[in-house]
């Protein structure tokens, strides 16, 4: 683990409950955004987090966990959560985690919940305590079952793998986009163990219940709805 402290932090001896799971939206590496935190100290708007993890695996620590980083949104989520950021170029968080990733944060994230006493329910996204699509795609099932004592799942898929989803993908139809942020979700979703059925539909915008734009595809086991980098999954037909 690297250090790159900055000061952008509520000073304190903070009782840590709660994990919240960030994605940079932007950036190449954990120094480089360790870097940016540090060059906003002073600044209108002063930004950081307890870690970074790199797409390489690299951690790096930029506040100590009993002090409260300026990442949450609030004092109270800021001061009791410990910020995780994870680095996705992606300017909408739509990547997904790389394996060198994933087991680096896994491994944090059971130490951090190991010697804080923090339940799997209590490690969130930004997004749940905050109004963000932050952190877009993230690999939850994976965590719950590596938190339970069992491995990460590997965000590659493996050449069997792509040939068994890439068959199931176009069992109804071969004009939908596998590429796009849905379907990069879905295949994510099938690696993880998780199958929506192959698509109804092709992605079409709609809107939410309060009016937000949306887009939209049908799956025969339900549909997703994808809005700021981030998949909505619903079951039904």
């Amino acid at each position: 683990m690297l250090q790159i402290p900055n000061n952008n932090f509520n000073p304190g001896n903070f009782a840590k409950s709660h994990i919240i799971i960030h994605g940079t939206a932007g950036g190449s590496s954990a120094i480089e955004i360790a870097n940016f935190f540090k060059g906003t100290e002073g600044g209108n708007n002063p930004v950081s987090s307890h870690y970074i993890v790199g797409q390489d695996g690299l951690v790096v620590q930029c506040v100590q966990e009993n002090n409260g980083a300026w990442a949450n949104g609030s004092p109270e989520w800021n001061n009791k959560g410990i910020s995780i950021e994870h680095v996705k170029s992606a300017t909408d968080n739509s990547s997904i985690l790389t394996p060198a990733q994933q087991a680096a944060s896994f491994a944090l994230q059971k130490d951090i919940c190991d010697r804080h006493s923090i339940p799997r329910s209590n490690i969130l996204p930004h997004s749940a305590v905050y109004n963000t699509a932050c952190p877009g795609p993230f690999p939850w099932d994976a965590l719950t079952a590596y938190l339970k004592g069992g491995k990460p799942v590997n965000t590659v898929p493996t050449t069997n793998q792509v040939t068994a989803y890439a068959k199931r993908w176009n069992a109804i139809r071969q004009d939908c986009i596998i590429s796009s942020g849905i379907g990069k979700a879905w295949v994510q979703d099938y690696i993880n163990g998780v199958y929506h059925g192959p698509p109804m539909s092709l992605e079409y915008p709609s809107i939410d219940w309060n009016g937000q734009p949306i887009i939209v595809q049908e799956f025969m086991y339900g549909w997703c709805e994808w809005q700021n980098g981030v998949p909505h999954w619903y079951k039904g037909s």
